[in-house]
């Protein structure tokens, strides 16, 4: 009978998954199960008590088989001569084949994992506690190394599940994580000092000395990006009918001024990036209004930058807006780290917003209550040891 019974709710997964992978964890209900499954919808309910039950046990199979695939892999770096480990080339190797070849169940993973955040669910994340550990000991880590690697690791598949190409994905991500390498053993990784001074935007007028003038106009484009991050809020369909729509616009406007959609997603992720990475200016000053807020909650901020990348990888918004979201990657942060006295460069400022991921095991398992505090001491820890901040 156990045999039965463990037969049926994994056909279920199954069917949950195969659902999830191809139209996002909206579409995963208890009829569309049902009816895929060619099952009574009672039978589910028998065995998971309802969506979020079966939510929950998605997650942890796929998350099972995530960590077991990354300990598979390891276990392959562990027979290799110690002067040939490095956690940097393991990390890359290992979030490119996650991003790539894994990338539909990767997606599903990602979005199970906010869901759960957002609802304030406990996690059991022993299987995530067990390959950390297991890095640690092949790669000869202390304690506190450890955490601050599954930190910029677990944000970095958020970043790098946006990249089409491969051999793209690995070179980005391994400079990332070489210049963090370098950075926790106070190493450096180039010199910085021939990074050009951001402009003061302030300062910029236009060469007739007029203001940037007419603020009707020039909100326009603000509302339309607006409206768009709404839409993605809620889930909705995007598209310039459907802005326009939420706008309040003439569709004619909203063409004007944005000629694809590409253009109108890149410019809502530049905006959802920014404000994500001015609160984390806050966070330097040792504020804990930040990322998770004081119930527990994912933030709106990075929440909104979550769905917006969701978005994007899962419906195949094309290569154009991908590129144009890596070539922003950094630039808000440097201008954070600049005012924080950090001689920092682009690559820097990308290892300081990847430092920050609220959707990280280290605090993934913890009750509300405790979440805050985890989060503020990790980001205070790898702002000293990366930055020198505190």
């Amino acid at each position: 009978m156990a045999a039965v019974r463990k037969a049926s709710t994994e056909r279920i997964l199954d069917v949950a998954c195969d659902i999830g992978v191809r139209m996002g964890i909206d579409a995963i209900g208890v009829r569309a199960v049902a009816r895929q499954a060619d099952i009574s919808p009672s039978l589910i309910s028998y065995h998971f008590k309802g969506r979020d039950v079966l939510l929950a046990a998605l997650h942890e199979a796929i998350m099972r088989d995530h960590y077991a695939d990354l300990l598979q892999q390891l276990d392959k770096v562990r027979a290799l001569p110690g002067h040939m480990r490095s956690p940097s080339s393991f990390l890359t190797a290992s979030i490119s084949r996650h991003v790539h070849k894994f990338k539909p169940l990767t997606l599903l993973l990602l979005e199970l994992r906010m869901h759960a955040f957002l609802l304030d669910d406990l996690v059991d994340v022993v299987m995530a506690w067990d390959f950390w550990r297991e890095f640690g000991v092949v790669f000869d880590l202390p304690d506190r190394m450890i955490h601050l690697w599954a930190v910029i690791a677990d944000a970095m598949l958020w970043y790098a599940i946006l990249d089409d190409d491969p051999l793209v994905s690995q070179t980005w991500i391994g400079r990332a994580l070489g210049r963090f390498a370098a950075r926790l053993e106070g190493l450096p990784d180039h010199p910085v000092s021939t990074v050009p001074a951001l402009p003061d935007v302030a300062a910029v007028s236009s060469e007739d000395g007029k203001q940037a003038d007419d603020t009707r106009v020039s909100s326009r484009p603000q509302e339309i990006t607006q409206a768009a991050i709404r839409l993605i809020a809620r889930g909705e369909k995007i598209s310039h009918r459907t802005i326009a729509k939420e706008a309040g616009l003439p569709l004619a406007a909203t063409v004007y001024f944005f000629a694809s959609k590409d253009d109108i997603l890149a410019d809502a992720y530049k905006m959802i990036y920014e404000m994500m990475i001015g609160d984390l200016r806050v966070v330097v000053g040792k504020s804990s209004q930040i990322s998770i807020l004081s119930d527990g909650r994912v933030a709106p901020i990075p929440a909104l930058f979550g769905k917006l990348i969701l978005h994007t990888a899962r419906n195949g918004e094309g290569g154009a807006l991908a590129r144009r979201m890596r070539d922003a990657r950094g630039t808000s942060s440097l201008k954070v780290l600049r005012q924080q006295g950090v001689d920092a460069d682009r690559l820097d400022a990308l290892v300081w917003s990847l430092s920050h991921g609220p959707y990280s095991p280290l605090i993934f398992g913890l009750p509300a209550s405790e979440r805050m505090a985890r989060f503020d001491a990790h980001i205070a820890d790898v702002s000293n040891k990366v930055f020198g901040l505190f």
